[in-house]
């Protein structure tokens, strides 16, 4: 669960993961991060593990916006005038330790804006994994305010085998009939399942 926020996703994971399964959550955030904690721990969610960290295509320590109106909005990108910054612990998902080795099946990412730089940090995985599927926000407005091409993660995602349904539509869709659906220009979004098709 890549921000993971306060848990609510999380929580839903490791009941799907139940006893055989393992979730490992990651949020950066203080405030977040203590409520996730709580949250772990009123549930008895034993089967989860939390990382105070960002997901990203680095290793070390980076620049954090928070957003003063809203505790999902932090970004490590500057989307808006006047945001306070906190320096937080980041990392490759390929070289997270317990992740190197291990079978996944199923991702979540919501970064605000910058899904493509944690996608660069997880290529080995996205090679390896031929079941995976990712639950991946898709703003091309909040990508386009972090500097990126709206199509960014998804070119990356594409480039593995992985092929896109829209949640808010229902369908299978493709990266052109995306960007028409979300321009950057709009505070528009959705919520994507991408998944490698067959023999990927």
């Amino acid at each position: 669960d890549i921000g993971a926020n306060a848990g609510y996703y999380t929580l839903l994971f490791s009941e799907t993961a139940g006893e055989t399964g393992h979730v490992y959550a990651f949020e950066p955030e203080n405030a977040n991060y203590r409520l996730l904690e709580k949250n772990i721990r009123l549930n008895k969610a034993a089967n989860v593990s939390i990382e105070k960290a960002e997901v990203s295509d680095t290793n070390g320590f980076l620049t954090f916006y928070k957003s003063a109106g809203n505790a999902g909005g932090h970004s490590l990108f500057n989307r808006s005038a006047g945001t306070k910054t906190v320096m937080v612990k980041a990392f490759r998902l390929d070289d997270y330790p317990a992740l190197k080795e291990a079978r996944i099946d199923f991702i979540k990412i919501d970064v605000q804006g910058a899904e493509p730089a944690a996608l660069a940090g997880m290529k080995k995985i996205l090679r390896r994994s031929r079941k995976l599927k990712i639950l991946m926000e898709f703003s091309p407005y909040d990508l386009a305010l972090s500097g990126f091409k709206p199509e960014a993660p998804l070119v990356i995602l594409n480039r593995y085998g992985f092929v896109f349904y829209d949640i808010e539509k229902k369908k299978k869709t493709g990266i052109k009939e995306l960007l028409r659906s979300y321009p950057a220009a709009k505070e528009k979004y959705t919520n994507l399942l991408c998944k490698k098709a067959a023999g990927k």
